[in-house]
């Protein structure tokens, strides 16, 4: 009996191995991005692009209107290349209302990826803004869902008087012509397999993953799609019945074995019951263990979806003394600061 587990031990550590294998390949392959030359035979559909509206990062009643007209001045130069298909802003508003966005945390990545997701985009624009004093500096960036990388990063400091709107079509500008560049149209069966896995992954949040890895282990994994969760849940439902087995019948060799008055039997009843005793305690061992690795696996393992429940650091800008710089770009003046946030989100 005890080889026989042995060799079950075995095979699922094997494949185990080969499950995570596999995903490691396909997370490998995934990330090789074929180019459009690569495949110049094939149909090149344009990428979907959701403009979300800018942070004001002060909350300046003065200057909210921004908060829309920047995003606008955004339509026309990525129309005008004729790359992108571009989201209509009453179309994503309705798309989206459902979900967990909320515009103050418009300049979060993992937020603004988690609403592009929910309208099938496949890369969301984000931008912040911040006014002090006679100038304002704005920050935009452009990112790939799929992927959830940022591929473009600009910023733009502007006076805050009638030049500040030539500055924001300059912005605009660069921004449209570096996505142009660098986010090409793609394939089109690349696009649809994309957007079939937001329809699939946009709700998966980190907080879902764990609280069913905390019932049942390979649960958390199976419900954001990761295929080694069915090992988990395999190892720990044999484990379970194995246990749920010996258990019962260590209860029933213990029973007879009191009970056995004959002198020559007694030996052979208690080491049934001893054997079946020790094999109930290897299943409980492997029990415990498939759940606290499991679980263990989704703690610190469980990235890449839109709402995990990281410890992010943020920079964000306050009303002080001292200095901004933010993406790179810098200016000095007496009313902003650095206040540095840690944020728990779920």
């Amino acid at each position: 009996m005890k080889y026989k587990l042995l060799s079950i031990a075995l095979i699922l550590t094997g494949y185990f191995t080969e499950v995570i294998g596999q995903e490691a390949q396909e997370n490998e392959s995934s990330e090789s991005v074929e180019t459009p030359e690569k495949k110049a035979g094939e149909n090149l559909v344009k990428r979907r692009v959701l403009i979300l509206d800018f942070t004001n990062a002060q909350n300046n009643k003065n200057y909210s209107y921004l908060e829309v007209s920047i995003p606008d001045a955004f339509l026309e130069p990525l129309d005008k290349t004729k790359s992108f298909e571009l989201l209509k802003r009453n179309e994503w508003q309705k798309m989206i209302k459902a979900s967990q966005y909320k515009q103050e945390d418009a300049y979060d990545e993992d937020t603004a990826v988690s609403a592009a997701k929910a309208v099938q985009a496949d890369v969301v624009v984000i931008g912040m803004f911040v006014v002090s004093g006679p100038q304002m500096q704005m920050f935009s960036k452009a990112i790939e869902v799929s992927s959830g990388r940022v591929i473009v990063n600009r910023a733009k400091r502007t006076d805050v008087d009638s030049n500040m709107f030539g500055a924001i079509d300059e912005l605009a500008l660069d921004m449209s012509a570096e996505m142009k560049d660098k986010l090409p149209p793609v394939p089109q069966k690349v696009l649809v397999q994309e957007r079939v896995k937001y329809v699939d992954t946009g709700k998966i949040t980190y907080g879902g993953m764990l609280w069913r890895s905390a019932l049942i282990p390979g649960w958390g994994h199976t419900y954001a799609m990761q295929k080694r969760g069915w090992a988990y849940l395999g190892l720990w439902a044999l484990s379970a019945g194995a246990f749920g087995y010996f258990a019962y019948d260590t209860s029933a060799k213990k029973e007879v074995y009191e009970k056995e008055t004959s002198l020559g039997e007694i030996d052979n009843k208690y080491n049934a019951y001893s054997s079946s005793f020790k094999i109930r305690g290897y299943a409980s061992y492997a029990l415990i263990g498939s759940y606290i690795f499991a679980l263990t696996d989704i703690l610190f393992f469980g990235k890449g979806y839109s709402s995990k429940s990281d410890m992010k650091i943020s920079f964000m800008p306050s009303v002080e003394n001292g200095s901004i710089n933010l993406s790179g770009n810098s200016f000095s003046n007496s009313g902003m600061r650095y206040k540095l946030f840690i944020m728990q989100q779920f």
